[in-house]
């Protein structure tokens, strides 16, 4: 449920916008932006699936893909962020606009395998979702 995300998970990310996987597979992306549009008293009630954006393909890329075309595609998808999908469809990072910090030009041709945080909200036995973090690559 959102409250659950509200009060667990936001606090501890400063992230504007999170992945929602199911058994490893992108299904969306929660940007705070779509939590804004629905009424507190609506939270306790509704499922994040019901707010999240469906997954699209502006918001993922592969592994191999360089950080200015990441750059590219989260600056063309109104959210901001691009989940790294790998090539048996399974989420295996997230990446933000505001988690790129270039020292210097060189950096522009390094591939997403290294830069990228992984939080995902997954899916549990009961059906239900959870955030897990993996760490940082």
């Amino acid at each position: 449920m959102v409250t659950r995300f509200v009060d667990d998970i936001l606090p501890l990310h400063r992230q504007t916008s999170f992945p929602v996987a199911v058994s490893g597979r992108l299904h969306g992306i929660l940007s705070l932006e779509d939590l804004k549009s629905l009424p507190r008293e609506r939270w306790a009630t509704t499922r994040v699936q019901a707010v999240m954006r469906p997954v699209k393909p502006g918001f993922f890329v592969e592994p191999s893909t360089t950080l200015d075309s990441a750059q590219s595609v989260m600056k063309e998808n109104g959210v901001g962020a691009v989940a790294i999908v790998n090539t048996r469809g399974e989420l295996v990072g997230f990446l933000q606009r505001g988690s790129i910090k270039r020292r210097s030009k060189s950096q522009t041709q390094l591939i997403l395998n290294h830069h990228y945080h992984k939080l995902v909200f997954r899916d549990n036995p009961s059906g239900a979702f959870h955030f897990i973090t993996e760490g940082t690559r």
